[in-house]
C-alpha cells in the first residue's frame, strides 16, 4: 500500500517541476517575441523593456481580475 504522505509529496514535487517547465517555456516564447520585434540584442533597446513591462503588468491585472492572485 502507498503511504498517503508519500503520494502527497510526489504530487507537490510534480507540481513544482511542471511550474518550472512552464516558466522556462514562457520565458523562451517571450524572448522569441522580443527578438522578432527588436532584433538579436533586444535587451539593449529600451522599447523592449517597455513592452515586457506592459505585457507582465497586463498579465497580472488579468490574473487579479480572474481571482488568481
Amino acid at each position: 500500500m502507498i503511504d498517503p504522505e508519500h503520494l502527497r509529496e510526489e504530487v507537490r514535487r510534480a507540481d513544482y517541476w511542471r511550474t518550472v517547465a512552464q516558466g522556462h517555456t514562457r520565458a523562451d516564447a517571450t524572448v522569441d517575441v522580443l527578438q522578432a520585434a527588436h532584433g538579436a540584442r533586444w535587451w539593449e533597446r529600451p522599447e523592449s523593456w517597455h513592452r515586457l513591462r506592459a505585457d507582465v503588468t497586463a498579465q497580472w491585472a488579468a490574473a487579479r481580475e480572474a481571482g488568481e492572485r
